[in-house]
């Protein structure tokens, strides 16, 4: 929508979709033969899923309205990875008969389930890793020991599903670069436990968490990630064996940025607060999920060198719906003002929901330079 003065309305989302190519092309060079899988979740709007296509890249889904996605916009269902370890019934039963073939799983309910709606499946476990350091840390709600996969593996050979593989996630924004390298490492140990048992897998999804580039990141750090991973991969890995990669938040980070308007100032116990149409809960909710440490760059309007010190709220009247705390802004600010988030492409505007009345920002691409 376009206001009075020709401006689009806010809260929205700038996307440039050449960043994403840049992003995938990245990704591409440096993880050497990785196959990438884009994680829906972080934004599955169907022009970015059309560029990940485009760039030769699949899907991984965590729901049949996701694969539904994903076919609609042109992938072919026989690649796409339902990675969720817990899925519903109705959404194996879809996937089954959309012809998706691959299915991942941590519990004997699962294997269950995936036997009995969809026979003959290629599944692969979900292994919990050693706990490293990531902004968006894993909360140990999927994931199994070693010995739990290697039982669950077995268990799934003898209720006629293909045992295929291993997952895992090292948290998402990881910036402990040899978590790959260790997670890896621990993975090797079921292959060979299971290799023995008489069950060879072929397939290794090493998931995401590659950072983005947030305040608290100085440089783009994939490169010296790739290489540990090559490395290990080279090192421990059969070569017969399958890799692929999830990214989500490496891809389509970069590529956005969320655009506000100032709708009030205030001074509260000498702290002077900003209150923006956008929040944590109608469009930044990761502000709430890493309790405001998540640094998206900010900048505003006013372009001002003299700094006033703002903590960036939004609109609701929810008590938590604030962004960051301690942010230098144009000490010239005012309401009508602009703010801009940087670094705002992954996790925005997939978690909104109108809370309080406020509208979802909507999402603009900007004019494609490359033709």
């Amino acid at each position: 929508m376009v206001n009075e003065d020709g401006f689009f309305t806010t809260p929205y989302l700038e996307i440039d979709l050449d960043k994403i190519k840049s992003a995938y092309e990245r990704l591409h060079r440096h993880l050497h033969n990785i196959e990438i899988y884009y994680a829906m979740k972080c934004n599955p709007n169907p022009e970015i899923m059309r560029t990940v296509l485009n760039c030769g890249g699949n899907f991984e889904v965590s729901s049949a309205n996701e694969i539904e996605r994903a076919v609609d916009i042109g992938a072919d269902p026989k690649t796409i990875l339902f990675s969720n370890p817990v899925k519903t019934i109705e959404d194996i039963k879809s996937a089954h008969q959309s012809g998706v073939k691959y299915y991942a799983f941590d519990s004997y309910c699962e294997v269950d389930k995936i036997a009995k709606y969809a026979p003959g499946a290629n599944v692969y476990v979900r292994l919990a890793i050693p706990v490293r350091k990531s902004v968006v840390a894993s909360e140990g709600k999927f994931g199994v020991s070693i010995e739990q996969g290697r039982d669950l593996m077995i268990y799934a050979r003898k209720c006629g599903l293909y045992p295929y593989g291993i997952s895992f996630h090292v948290g998402s924004q990881m910036l402990d670069n040899r978590s790959w390298e260790y997670a890896i490492q621990h993975c090797v140990k079921l292959i060979d436990i299971l290799d023995k048992d008489g069950i060879h897998l072929t397939f290794l999804d090493i998931g995401g968490g590659f950072p983005a580039c947030y305040n608290n990141v100085r440089q783009d750090n994939l490169e010296i990630i790739a290489n540990l991973i090559n490395r290990t991969l080279e090192d421990h890995i059969s070569k017969d064996v399958r890799i692929v990669a999830e990214p989500g938040r490496y891809l389509v980070a970069d590529s956005g940025i969320m655009v506000s308007t100032v709708i009030g100032l205030a001074e509260r116990y000498d702290k002077k607060w900003l209150h923006l149409d956008v929040g944590a809960i109608n469009g930044l909710f990761e502000a709430l999920e890493t309790r405001n440490t998540l640094e998206f760059p900010v900048n505003d309007s006013k372009q001002s060198k003299d700094k006033n010190i703002f903590n960036l709220t939004g609109p609701t009247c929810d008590s938590q719906d604030t962004i960051l705390f301690d942010v230098p802004i144009s000490s010239n600010i005012e309401v009508g003002s602009k703010v801009y988030f940087a670094c705002a492409g992954a996790y925005t505007t997939a978690y909104t929901d109108n809370f309080n009345g406020f509208p979802n920002p909507k999402i603009y691409f900007v004019e494609n330079k490359k033709g």
